[in-house]
């Protein structure tokens, strides 16, 4: 599910750089410069405890009440954080649980909350500022926002936070009506995993960390028992992850969770190297979190090093956003076709899928959760199209080693774990009975509501021949013909006709003169090969008839 920041990077197995601790806590004096108002500012206010920043006073949880009685007792939440003085929430619709006591989204997003000047938001007398909302989350963007700044008002008042002028229903119902947030402490926590310790650790490495070299806008600050990990850079959404950690075997293991993406674990393990001023990070193969990649440095850095960003700081183009909406078309839902991978112990491959279904089949009847896979949609799998299999799908390599030696044991002594890198596109079929239902424009395609099946991959929870799902898919101008294509099977297709000129033109064809498309064979209608990336068509592979 974390297909969007958690990386496929890698080290050597059995790689340890944990090394004596230095006994030195003497921290060198970050030199501070200041740059011009307005771009992304470094703050050295010398703000007392008695008056702390309007960003650190925004911090907190909230809810609105939208609906309730016997059966419904709904609510928006949101629990505002900050890095430094970067303003963050997480926000979510919740139902009441009389029960628990407690605000637990159902349905989950991240906010970006940019101030309109940088020095607002580290403003110790401020209540009001402008602000820019950017919001994304791991179910809907797969790396984008949602749409392009939204500007409003927040005001810190004495029951909550009160804003005003965005128009996007949440926050706001309208640009004209806004909309008070509550303070409540029963909304839950944006970092589940966070444990619940204020005091300070004798730890050497205690305290914040800036990267330097190519890792200087990565943040890793050891607060106590608990790990935050920051980056922000101008052209994409925020990283944030936060959680528990301790020190096992001279390594740091940390479960923790990210911004954007609910409650969701992930296992952060890493060996560490501390030399006074300077932290090297190296963490284990198969547990990396992308920023960090396999190796990170870091020198001691202050809260007041960390940069505020505002709006205008930020650089976005039409790349950085959702595309796949149209008025018309309604919403597209996206399979969960991406992925950063997995360890595998394979078992067998074959140019014949029924040949490594037989075999897939063979290892669940011995008691391992064995799958089949398509070679060529995985990064370190065989370019050349086989079907490999797997005695198990394991996100921690330790995991898939402890599955190897259980599958020795059983006779299989050519088995062998390996991961197979990130997932480059789904294989799928859709089929078109009749004319096809979809929206065109100038420069794409949604193919809407079509029925769609997953020809070549195989567990024993899922027959490939059932057609479990409905889907709508786009073509574009990134949409290609695979070389592997045999084109006398694309009705009306001339030579050097992208996949969406085919369409366009076949459509128009279907619209304008229905016997003349009969007459090409009817080129939209029948079962269409392709690889598929959330709801974007990569690349078509084939068309074909019914058999």
């Amino acid at each position: 599910m974390l297909f969007s920041i958690l990386a496929g990077c890698g080290k050597k197995p059995g790689q340890d750089i944990s090394g004596a601790a230095d006994n030195s806590n003497d921290a060198a004096e970050t030199e501070v410069q200041s740059e011009a108002a307005g771009s992304a500012e470094t703050l050295h206010e010398d703000v007392s405890e008695t008056k702390p920043s309007l960003a650190s006073r925004l911090c907190g949880k909230y809810s609105y009440h939208i609906s309730g009685n016997n059966q419904e007792d709904e609510y928006y939440i949101l629990d505002v954080i900050s890095f430094g003085d970067n303003l963050y929430a997480y926000a979510g619709e919740a139902i009441g649980d009389g029960s628990t006591g407690t605000l637990e989204a159902y349905s989950f997003w991240a906010m970006e909350l940019l101030p309109d000047n940088a020095m607002d938001v580290s403003d110790t007398g401020k209540n009001r500022i402008g602000v820019n909302l950017l919001q994304f989350s791991v179910m809907s963007n797969i790396g984008k926002y949602w749409s392009g700044p939204v500007h409003g008002y927040v005001e810190l008042t004495d029951e909550g936070l009160l804003f005003e002028g965005f128009d996007d229903g949440f926050l706001c119902p309208s640009a004209d009506e806004g909309r008070l947030f509550l303070k409540d402490e029963r909304v839950e926590d944006v970092f589940v995993y966070l444990n619940d310790n204020s005091k300070k650790s004798s730890r050497e490495f205690e305290g914040l960390w800036k990267g330097v070299g190519e890792d200087e806008s990565v943040w890793i600050d050891f607060d106590g028992s608990n790990v935050r990990i920051y980056q922000k850079r101008p052209d994409s959404e925020v990283v944030f992850a936060a959680g528990g950690y301790e020190i096992s075997k001279g390594k740091i293991e940390c479960v923790m969770s990210f911004l954007g993406y609910g409650t969701e674990p992930y296992e952060w393990s890493a060996r560490y190297k501390y030399e006074g001023d300077k932290l090297s990070i190296v963490s284990e193969y198969g547990d990396e979190i992308s920023v960090l990649g396999e190796k990170a440095v870091f020198t001691r850095a202050s809260e007041s090093d960390i940069p505020v960003y505002s709006v205008n700081d930020i650089k976005l183009d039409e790349s950085s956003f959702v595309n796949y909406e149209d008025e018309d078309s309604g919403d597209i839902g996206e399979l969960e076709t991406l992925s950063e991978g997995f360890f595998g112990v394979w078992t067998a491959s074959s140019k014949d899928y029924n040949e490594a279904v037989d075999s897939a089949r063979a290892l669940c009847d011995a008691g391992f959760d064995a799958r089949v896979y398509y070679s060529p949609e995985w990064e370190n799998l065989n370019k050349d199209p086989y079907y490999c299999v797997t005695a198990g799908v394991f996100d921690q390599k330790n995991e898939a080693d402890n599955a190897l030696d259980n599958l020795k044991t059983k006779g299989h002594s050519g088995a062998y774990v390996k991961h197979t890198g990130y997932r480059k596109y789904m294989t799928v079929d859709y089929s078109v009975m009749g004319g096809p239902d979809a929206t065109v424009t100038d420069d794409r395609v949604v193919i809407k509501d079509v029925p769609m099946a997953i020809p070549y991959e195989w567990n024993a929870g899922y027959e490939s021949d059932e057609e479990g799902y409905t889907v709508s898919l786009v073509i574009d101008e990134n949409t290609v013909f695979d070389d592997s294509c045999e084109m006398e099977f694309f009705g009306n297709y001339e030579k050097g006709d992208s996949p969406l000129e085919w369409f366009k033109k076949n459509y128009e064809l279907m619209e304008s003169d229905p016997d003349g498309y009969s007459t090409n064979g009817m080129p939209l209608t029948g079962v269409f090969e392709v690889g598929i990336n959330g709801s974007h068509i990569d690349r078509f592979f084939g068309s074909y008839w019914w058999d």
